[in-house]
């Protein structure tokens, strides 16, 4: 097992636990084995790009979450952020980009 393996893993566990998914419910939608599943969230196997895309799909993941995560790959603060920015609508996206905006820039000049 791997970093990158086991942080996949623990992003599609998250992710199904927040939507109130069993493994079981999860595999039944994907057309997977439980077990495979199961392997995968607890960072022993990989999934191949096609499951990849299916997972992050259906969990309504990033993909950048995990090809870009940060270096404190103990931080979950960067995904969870992704997995937010992606439910909201143009207009909170705005607010939120002015807001980091503003924030950024006061934190320069303090």
């Amino acid at each position: 097992m791997n970093a990158s393996t086991n942080t996949l893993g623990k992003m599609i566990r998250q992710a199904r636990q927040e939507q109130n998914l069993t493994q079981y419910q999860l595999a039944e939608r994907l057309n997977l084995s439980l077990v495979y599943l199961s392997n995968i969230e607890n960072g022993t196997h990989k999934p191949s790009l096609d499951m990849f895309c299916q997972l992050i799909r259906e969990l309504n993941l990033s993909a950048d979450a995990y090809i870009y995560a940060p270096k404190d790959a103990g931080s979950n603060t960067y995904p969870e952020l992704l997995q937010l920015l992606a439910k909201c609508d143009e207009q909170q996206l705005g607010v939120l980009l002015k807001t980091t905006a503003a924030l950024l820039e006061s934190a320069q000049t303090a």
